[in-house]
């Protein structure tokens, strides 16, 4: 057999796609310092302020634009919760289409220590660990996530849009997804358009709920080690209608379910025809390998040392 090989493809750096944290304030002096400070910021007096947003669970909430030109993405910050058992303080932005001066700025003048609560008492509660993965389309992909199943899968006329893999609400959540098909979406509903790929680009997130300090964040294990991405071999190289029905069912109903469908002996033999299209552009070590460096990137740390956050 001869091991396929998919040329023209390449992996972005690891990046953050969605931030969320909270802080706990207990005194009443924080708590009102917050509460007053976005008062003052609601007036719009620095062209930051967006609108009330997220006032469901929080008596506070208010969502600032975070972009100098484009005003798409906002960063969500809420206080005083409804709820006796949540964290006085929460917010939740996109570090990668963020600008980091107007984050800082606006936490710099919204909590009682600044930006340094954030490192120093924040816990995190979402960080999605992305990358893009260009020149190939997920039509040309087989994905599965070792102890996950598929849970949800998209189809637009015909092509697949996106991979859900594990609980939406899950420690990690998997998600798979043509990126210009997405950008495509956003278009048609916002004023404000966004550039679409030249080529197929197919993003890779994996959605972490770690709720733990960010210190304690920083020593993550890899959530991409258990991921195994493989191209979908060229039908003429399958060399069995069988397998070639379960490549077709893979892409249907997910990788993960199609393998636990076979019997073990005709597992293994798949699996071994599977590694023949592992792709070398594909290394969870490699794309790991900067986390420490990203995780103070987002939070306007030193550069990394393997000295505590807090320190």
């Amino acid at each position: 057999m001869i091991k396929f090989i998919k040329s023209g493809v390449s992996t972005s750096p690891l990046f953050c796609d969605k931030l969320s944290f909270v802080i706990q304030y207990a005194t009443l002096a924080e708590q009102s310092y917050i509460c007053n400070q976005l008062q003052k910021l609601s007036k719009n007096e620095h062209g930051h302020f967006a609108g009330p947003k997220g006032k469901a669970k929080y008596k506070c909430g208010m969502a600032f634009f975070v972009e100098e030109w484009e005003r798409v993405h906002t960063m969500l910050v809420q206080a005083s919760p409804k709820s006796y058992g949540d964290h006085f303080f929460r917010a939740d932005f996109n570090p990668a289409h963020a600008d980091p001066t107007t984050v800082r700025w606006l936490l710099e003048n919204i909590l009682p220590g600044g930006w340094y609560d954030v490192a120093t008492r924040g816990r995190c509660t979402r960080f999605d660990a992305t990358v893009d993965v260009t020149g190939i389309d997920i039509m040309e992909l087989l994905v599965c996530y070792s102890g996950k199943q598929l849970s949800r899968a998209f189809h637009k006329g015909g092509r697949l849009e996106t991979l859900d893999m594990g609980a939406y609400a899950g420690d990690k959540h998997v998600v798979v997804y043509d990126k210009c098909a997405e950008v495509k979406h956003h278009n048609l509903t916002h004023k404000i358009k966004l550039p679409v790929p030249v080529g197929p680009v197919t993003r890779i997130e994996i959605a972490m709920r770690p709720s733990v300090p960010f210190d304690a964040f920083a020593k993550a294990s890899n959530p991409f080690a258990n991921l195994n991405i493989y191209s979908v071999p060229p039908m003429q190289s399958a060399q069995t209608l069988e397998f070639q029905l379960f490549v077709k069912v893979a892409q249907l109903g997910g990788l993960q379910s199609a393998l636990l469908g076979l019997p073990e002996s005709k597992r293994k033999q798949f699996k071994a025809k599977l590694d023949l299209s592992s792709q070398p552009w594909w290394d969870p070590e490699i794309i790991w390998a900067t986390w420490s460096s990203l995780l103070h990137s987002v939070l306007q740390l030193p550069d990394a040392t393997d000295e505590p956050l807090a320190a």
